[in-house]
């Protein structure tokens, strides 16, 4: 679901979400947990690899600087 929420000023978008219970068997149970596992396991891998890139680039130096000047 998706609530746009529009003022005088600025359009804000609001997402929501519906939970869904599920009672699988065992063997589907598994499955749903091991590809939650590894959705998270790769989400955090993309996390460190575009922060070690980052830092070694230096952009994260580039930022600081232009963070000082405005």
């Amino acid at each position: 679901m998706v609530v746009i929420v529009e003022s005088m000023t600025k359009t804000s978008k609001t997402m929501g979400v519906q939970q869904t219970l599920l009672s699988p068997d065992p063997e589907t149970r598994a499955l749903l947990e091991y590809l939650c596992q590894q959705s998270g396991k790769l989400y955090n891998t993309g996390i460190y690899f575009a922060r070690q890139t980052l830092f070694k680039t230096g952009l994260i130096k580039l930022l600081n600087k232009l963070s000082t000047i405005a």
